[in-house]
């Protein structure tokens, strides 16, 4: 579960912020595409912990460890674009 990943805190409490910025919002249409984009960094940041956990297990380490840095090198840059949105 993403809510019990602190190292996923900040993309958590922005992707809340944003929630509820467009909840609150007459027409959230403006700010939906936005809104999606985020929800998706944030799943990525959760396969990316998921991959990393994974590899741990796996006989082939390094194709899940490889593919979680992947994803990891996306999430960060991904968050604060959509940080400075909101």
């Amino acid at each position: 579960m993403i809510a019990e990943m602190p190292e996923l805190s900040p993309e958590l409490d922005l992707w809340r912020q944003a929630r509820k910025r467009l909840a609150a919002r007459e027409e959230p249409e403006a700010e939906a595409h936005a809104f999606m984009q985020l929800t998706i960094t944030l799943v990525l940041a959760h396969v990316a912990h998921k991959l990393d956990a994974a590899a741990a297990a796996s006989p082939v380490p390094e194709r899940y460890a490889r593919t979680a840095a992947f994803v990891a090198g996306r999430t960060p840059a991904l968050a604060a674009f959509w940080a400075s949105q909101y």
